[in-house]
């Protein structure tokens, strides 16, 4: 047998089950600002622009220049260049990396069609972000100029500390957390309404093609109140009927 359910029923679920769903769409929410703000460690960027240029200005030369910026995205991350920065951080700056650690913190963007490339640091620290950055472009500018002898790469600008973290996205984890907790709210609903077994209208017992002997409609929660509070009444009615015929019966003795 096919159950279906329509739109209202699904609304009715929903609305029946809103506490439930609320509980879970904060939870979800709690549990993404605890993930954001306390266990994921903030990661900053910093990068320094570089341009490829050569002796002749004829368009051949340029359009050969945009061609061997895919050259360089390699030779950037290779051991002479790395090595040479790994050098100059420890000499100058004090700082111990080694040449695998500045190779996951590197990556080459370029315009389309341009001669200009940036070279782009992401690690937990600012400050270091930016110092590997013109260290690495320092090696880079070096080494570029002894591997391909007739061009030139010039450091268009350097790499400064920028103090605001690119991860986490806070507010899109919020987000997704309010989202899955929604969601995770709607699905247990739907699955505790499945579950339930109990006999809620005459559809489902036509269904199983069972006859019906009688139907009892159902009593919303402010009419039940009315009509208790109307049984109350007569009651103390009643009662005050009886009381005032049992005084008159006794006053007459």
């Amino acid at each position: 047998m096919e159950e279906t359910i329509s739109l209202q029923e699904m609304f009715e679920i929903v609305k029946k089950r809103a506490s439930l769903i609320l509980f879970t769409t904060v939870i979800g929410l709690v549990i993404s600002v605890i993930a954001t703000f306390l266990f994921i460690t903030p990661k900053y960027e910093s990068q320094t622009s570089l341009m490829v240029r050569s002796t002749s200005a004829s368009t051949s030369s340029i359009t050969n220049n945009i061609a061997m910026v895919n050259t360089y995205k390699e030779l950037v991350k290779s051991d002479a260049v790395l090595n040479g920065a790994v050098k100059s951080l420890s000499n100058e700056k004090g700082l111990n990396f080694t040449s695998g650690q500045l190779q996951g913190t590197i990556d080459i963007n370029q315009p389309q069609n341009s001669q200009l490339f940036y070279l782009k640091v992401t690690t937990t620290n600012a400050s270091e972000a930016a110092l590997i950055a013109n260290a690495v472009a320092k090696s880079f500018a070096k080494e570029a100029t002894k591997t391909i002898p007739e061009n030139k790469l010039e450091i268009v600008s350097s790499a400064t500390a920028s103090y605001t973290p690119v991860s986490p996205n806070k507010k899109m984890n919020l987000a997704i957390g309010i989202l899955v907790g929604l969601m995770l709210g709607v699905g247990i609903a739907f699955m505790l309404d499945f579950m339930d077994q109990s006999i809620r209208n005459r559809q489902f017992v036509e269904s199983f093609d069972i006859p019906i002997l009688g139907e009892v409609s159902e009593i919303r929660k402010a009419d039940l109140q009315k009509i208790l509070s109307m049984k109350q009444e007569d009651i103390k009615m009643q009662s005050l009927e009886k009381s005032t015929s049992s005084r008159r019966t006794r006053e007459r003795v």
